[in-house]
């Protein structure tokens, strides 16, 4: 990087989650939508840009920042819709091994990195823990990459999957609500609001 460039940071979104994770750059055109690849924790990947670029002298967080490493290349576009139709696939296998097992499973997306290396397969269930010990074995011998099962809460399924909540609007946590605060049985009283408690 040349001394005289003038540094940013921008929030990442990847496929399957909603979050916005931050990373550095030197890019001065990035808008929101643009897609970038990074290097990750879990591996290489494509996400979309989801804020405007802020210069890096006003980040207030306290990780340091990854460098988005380029803009995708016609490879790496190629490689991300190979992947998209490789992690239906998946998906598909995992359901049918879940029903095999009986296992209290709702799989709701399988999402690889970008070099293929990783799949995370993100699910929900009404039990807090599922062994899915014997679900691992099976599926590594059917599906070529590392493999991570990640459960998630039920307001966290309706912020991907979307929703009309009791009100006749769109759910609040697929709109407006990036974190999920716990509710109490006496809030839910005090709305009025059935006690479902999974939901709370």
């Amino acid at each position: 990087m040349n001394e005289n460039e003038t540094l940013y940071y921008v929030g990442i979104k990847f496929l399957g989650n909603d979050k916005s994770y931050y990373f550095s750059t030197s890019f001065n055109d990035l808008k929101e939508g643009d897609l970038v690849v990074v290097e990750t924790a879990g591996g290489l990947e494509m996400g979309k840009v989801s804020t405007p670029l802020t210069q890096i002298n006003e980040y207030k967080g306290s990780l340091e920042l990854k460098a988005i490493l380029r803009k995708p290349t016609k490879d790496d576009l190629i490689d991300y819709n190979f992947n998209l139709e490789q992690g239906k696939k998946a998906l598909n296998i995992t359901k049918k091994e879940v029903e095999k097992l009986e296992l209290p499973m709702d799989l709701l997306d399988a999402v690889y990195t970008l070099d293929g290396t990783k799949i995370t397969i993100t699910y929900t269930s009404s039990e807090k823990r599922v062994d899915f010990r014997e679900l691992l074995k099976k599926l590594v011998h059917l599906i070529p990459a590392r493999i991570e099962l990640r459960q998630i809460a039920s307001r966290d399924k309706a912020k991907m999957v979307g929703g009309i909540g009791i009100c006749g609007l769109p759910l609040c946590c697929s709109t407006f609500l990036t974190q999920f605060e716990g509710i109490s049985i006496a809030k839910a009283k005090n709305q009025m609001l059935t006690l479902n408690i999974p939901k709370l």
